[in-house]
């Protein structure tokens, strides 16, 4: 729901202009928060490197969302920020989603 929200805030924002940048720069932020809480949940079912991937991912990219809204630097300079970050979330879903190919790994009762 956060990243459609975003989506939606985004066309919004390149429709009208106004808040709804910033208002994306939080949305994205809290996904990237909401990314890391997902890897820590089920931590013993992926390779320590991709949850580390995972967490650092979410850290970079919830800085990468915070250059965006204190204009420090350039919004394509934030997004390239928040681009690496969301890149180590995505090796963590890519090994998760590899890991799924072992049903041993999974409790009993949850299918794929």
């Amino acid at each position: 729901m956060v990243a459609i929200a975003s989506l939606v805030r985004l066309a919004i924002f390149f429709v009208i202009g106004g808040p709804f940048g910033v208002l994306n720069d939080i949305g994205n932020g809290i996904l990237a928060a909401l990314s890391a809480a997902l890897a820590w949940t089920p931590r013993r079912r992926v390779a320590a490197f991709a949850l580390v991937a995972a967490l650092v991912g979410a850290g970079i990219a919830v800085l990468g969302s915070w250059l965006a809204q204190s204009d420090l630097v350039g919004f394509f300079f934030a997004g390239l920020v928040s681009s690496v970050g969301f890149a180590g979330i995505g090796l963590w879903l890519v090994m998760a989603n590899r890991s799924l190919e072992s049903e041993a790994d999974w409790p009993r009762g949850r299918t794929s």
